[in-house]
């Protein structure tokens, strides 16, 4: 596994997921002060996912430039994807597009990097790296792949905010408990994987089905909870696989 592309993608999903929050994401396609914040924080992330090379490999100072030029990427990408979201809306093309342009940058990165002896970092710190990325990637990123498939087929009754109350009356979140379901399930899912024990996932589903046995027999709500599961499953696998194919390989 090619160290300096695994710390440069550790400094993008952390710079692009763990950083930026929804508020800021909506923001930064209204307002250019939010989007030089949120290349701000990419910046910041790339530095100190950067510090294991600095540390350990033989580097010149032109990689510092290398950076810089790649966050400056990083603006024009999101200063165009927010001009596309202002005509069209928001989307899982383009949130799918934004992210390969993203990749091809830093794959560029990669390989212009002034970088000498990268596998000198020591394998644990890149097999951490590898689970960071695979834990974030799952956890947020396929949050809002989830979320953007099932915009496309909202049902009559549902909500984004309150929709219920509990035994004292108090409003419940059931947008944001799904949110939390669907990170828990993820990243369960995810260790499973990890850990080989792919029947792990069937228990997760099962489970989920148990909590929503009555909802499903609301019309139109099972093919919508399906949706979602299986979007859901698909991501975690498509991660657990490449993560799993890395370790072997780091």
């Amino acid at each position: 596994m090619n160290a300096v592309l695994l710390f440069l993608l550790l400094g993008h999903v952390v710079g692009d997921f763990v950083l930026q929050s929804r508020a800021l994401a909506e923001a930064k396609r209204l307002r250019a002060s939010a989007l030089a914040h949120h290349v701000g924080l990419v910046l910041l992330a790339h530095a100190i996912c950067l510090l294991p090379l600095l540390c350990y490999a033989t580097w010149s100072p032109h990689l510092l430039w290398l950076v810089a030029g790649l966050v400056l990427a990083h603006a024009a990408i999101d200063a165009g994807k927010a001009a596309v979201e202002r005509r069209r809306g928001e989307s899982l093309r383009t949130f799918l597009g934004d992210q390969a342009l993203h990749l091809v940058t830093v794959l560029v990165a990669t390989r212009l990097a002034p970088v000498r002896d990268a596998n000198a970092v020591p394998a644990e710190l890149q097999r951490a790296a590898i689970l960071a990325i695979a834990y974030v990637l799952c956890a947020t990123a396929g949050s809002a792949i989830v979320r953007l498939v099932l915009a496309r087929y909202r049902l009559p009754t549902a909500t984004a905010e309150t929709a219920t109350t509990d035994a004292d009356g108090e409003p419940i979140n059931t947008a944001r408990m799904g949110h939390a379901i669907g990170v828990l399930e993820r990243s369960l899912g995810l260790t499973f994987i990890l850990l080989e024990a792919w029947a792990g996932l069937g228990g997760i589903i099962a489970a989920k089905s148990i909590a929503r046995i009555k909802d499903l027999e609301r019309r139109h709500f099972g093919e919508y909870y399906l949706i979602g599961t299986l979007t859901s499953l698909l991501v975690t696998v498509a991660v657990g696989v490449a993560a799993v194919w890395a370790l072997r390989h780091a």
